[in-house]
């Protein structure tokens, strides 16, 4: 897959590549990691766990969060 980011989940065989999502939607990579966030949250029933310090794949985990939030209450 050149010119592709591949995403795995750490708990299954589960995994989501940038092929997957438009870049008309944003951020390719974004997007990927926000579906494979969801994805352990919903089949693991726990969120991806991030570093304590909070750096880019915490922020991201945190805007994640925040954009399920927001898109469940319509």
């Amino acid at each position: 897959m050149k010119g592709r980011t591949l995403f795995k989940c750490t708990r299954c065989e589960h995994s989501v590549t940038t092929r997957s999502f438009q870049t008309t939607n944003g951020n390719l990579r974004t997007q990927a990691a926000m579906a494979l966030n969801q994805h352990a949250a919903v089949a693991h029933c726990r969120p991806v766990p991030f570093p304590a310090r909070p750096g880019p794949v915490a922020r991201l985990a945190l805007l994640t969060e925040k954009f399920a939030m927001f898109s469940n209450e319509t």
